[in-house]
C-alpha cells in the first residue's frame, strides 16, 4: 500500500504470461477477483488489534478501496486481454 497525500491505494505488481490464451486468461480472472474482493477485507484488518500496528510502531493504514495494478501485462495492440481486464464495466 502507498499513501499519497492521505489517499491510500493498494498496489499490485504483476507479470502476466507472454502467451495469449487460457493461461493468461486465467491470470486475468484471478487478478480481477482479487482486486474486487480486497476492499471487503477491511474489517478483518482494522478490527484485530494484533495486526493493527503497521511498522515503526505506527498504526496500520486503513484498508484502501482502490487497487492499482501495474506491471507487464504482455498485451499487444490487437490483444483482447485489455478488454477482458475491464469487462463487466468496472476496471480493475
Amino acid at each position: 500500500m502507498i499513501d499519497i497525500e492521505g489517499a491510500v491505494c493498494r498496489v499490485i505488481s504483476v507479470h502476466l504470461s507472454q502467451l495469449p490464451g487460457a493461461q493468461r486468461d486465467a491470470q486475468i480472472e484471478v487478478l480481477k477477483t482479487l482486486a474486487m474482493s480486497l476492499p471487503g477485507e477491511a474489517a478483518l484488518w482494522e478490527d484485530d488489534p494484533r495486526i493493527s500496528v503497521w511498522s515503526e510502531d505506527r498504526p496500520a493504514p486503513r484498508i484502501p478501496k482502490s487497487t492499482l495494478l501495474i506491471g507487464d501485462f504482455n498485451f499487444e495492440p490487437e490483444d483482447t486481454g485489455l478488454a477482458k481486464m475491464i469487462a463487466a464495466g468496472r476496471p480493475v
